[in-house]
């Protein structure tokens, strides 16, 4: 009922579970195992049902009765995999990575030491990948959800949660700099949502949510210069505002006005919409006000459950993008100073993401403020974070040396101008020769694995748990 986007029936059914539960009082270790199983349904219950304040209760009473449980070693034969990923799912959805992440190690520890059955590899080897992308591990990211893909494709009764297996691969291509591949992954992600659940369903929405946002990126994200294939990304626009409109038709009729997944799909619309029109003459103001109102809705909610979670700091993001349009720039100055400082909270200093908003704060100097010196120094800065993080070969690093070039003349350093002109040129043609390549196929690669899973969890744990020692120096570091 759950898969099927039923948010009525299902609190019934749970409600009658927990009368049940309370007639298993003989049978201590029995009656903990079930309490654990009903908090587990429950916690994606009220995820569904966007009831965030009731998830965060369960959270909270369920790690604390797990750390009574394992300093009384009254563990026995339970087993907390799949509650501990759901706590971790929790927070992931609400932006607040750090969170998040805490609750991935303890269930990463949990299945290397006990085990787990198929279903709770899944959902844990789907989360991890998220959080090692978070943390930029890319590789074993993409491997970590082929493993959750293989496992997935290996076993049958697991296809239910194909779809969904295939929505965190996409996700995690997406966020590693692998656009085009999201956007295949998507589309074979849509036709399987389709064949489960049917059309106008509310995972068919979803399902157009996530290919308009992995077409967004690749259409307006990216430096467009170098592309040749104009017609391909035509129909992929038309693609794009077809199924952002289509997202948000779907979620208006099957969700509550103020649901995350709504306000997403909204907000998509919206930024959709804004980048559309701004290639015409005029951005009709009456647009741009609707996608202020948009964006500002969404920041409530948002800020809600803390104001240092990564969907704040890309609603600021989106907001600085449109009083940049409205042509009021010490407002998108205060706007996008809010997301990068969010970021450097929940991301670090030297993260992608902070990168991004200052390459956006660099040309707001630049074109709109009359500071290019400063726009320049933002402009080094982000240069090096997303070199050290993706390569030469990363999709945006067109923006930057384009503001680079622009900033050095205006402040008429020819000679500085030059160098970053060749670059642009030497990273275009670069950009080109992959474009005119043969599509990477996201499936191509074998999904045969070798290591064990408890192995594998051991892996991921240890990387993990060295990002987070490392991020907890760069904190201190950061503070003194």
């Amino acid at each position: 009922l759950l898969d099927h986007g039923s948010l009525n029936l299902p609190g019934e059914i749970f409600r009658y579970c927990q009368k049940m539960l309370s007639w298993l009082s003989d049978e201590q270790q029995l009656r903990q195992q079930k309490l654990f199983e009903l908090n587990y349904w429950l916690m994606k219950y009220y995820m569904s049902n966007c009831s965030f304040v009731e998830a965060i209760h369960i959270s909270s009473f369920t790690d604390t009765l797990i750390d009574k449980l394992e300093s009384n070693g009254d563990i026995g034969t339970l087993n907390f995999v799949q509650i501990q990923t759901q706590c971790a799912s929790l927070w992931y959805v609400l932006g607040q990575y750090k969170k998040s992440m805490k609750f991935c190690l303890k269930a990463l520890k949990t299945a290397h030491d006990e085990g787990a059955h198929n279903t709770a590899q899944v959902e844990l080897l789907c989360l991890t990948a998220k959080i090692l992308v978070f943390k930029r591990h890319f590789n074993l990211a993409l491997r970590t959800v082929r493993f959750a893909l293989a496992i997935v494709l290996s076993h049958p009764e697991l296809e239910r949660l194909l779809w969904s297996v295939l929505c965190d691969y996409g996700d995690c291509l997406l966020n590693s700099d692998h656009v085009e591949m999201a956007v295949q992954v998507y589309t074979v992600m849509a036709k399987m949502v389709h064949k489960h659940f049917g059309t106008d369903s509310l995972r068919d929405g979803q399902a157009m949510y996530e290919y308009a946002r992995a077409a967004y990126l690749l259409l307006y994200d990216n430096y467009a210069g170098y592309r040749t294939n104009k017609e391909k990304y035509v129909q992929l626009r038309f693609r794009c505002e077809k199924y952002a409109s289509k997202a948000v038709e779907i979620c208006r009729a099957k969700l509550g006005k103020e649901h995350y997944q709504l306000l997403g799909a909204e907000e998509l619309q919206a930024l959709v919409s804004v980048k559309g029109a701004l290639g015409s003459d005029t951005v009709q103001q009456e647009l741009l006000n609707e996608a202020m109102e948009t964006h500002m809705r969404a920041l409530n909610k948002y800020c809600n459950f803390s104001n240092e979670n990564a969907n704040y700091a890309r609603t600021y993001d989106c907001l600085g993008h449109i009083f940049r349009c409205l042509q009021r720039p010490e407002v998108a100055e205060e706007m996008f100073e809010k997301a990068l400082a969010t970021k450097k909270i929940v991301y670090g200093i030297n993260d992608h993401e902070t990168a991004l908003t200052m390459a956006s704060l660099a040309y707001l100097y630049l074109k709109d403020m009359g500071r290019p010196r400063e726009a320049l120094v933002l402009f080094k800065k982000c240069l090096g974070i997303q070199l050290n993080i993706f390569g030469e070969e990363y999709s945006g690093l067109g923006t930057i040396y384009d503001g680079m070039v622009l900033a050095h003349e205006v402040v008429n350093d020819l000679e500085g101008a030059q160098i970053y002109r060749e670059k642009l040129y030497l990273w275009k043609a670069k950009r080109r020769t992959l474009e005119e390549a043969p599509s990477k196929n996201p499936f191509g690669e074998s999904l045969y694995v070798e290591e064990t899973f408890r192995n594998f969890a051991l892996e991921c744990y240890r990387a993990l748990n060295e990002a987070q020692q490392s991020s907890d120096v760069e904190m201190t570091e950061t503070c003194w």
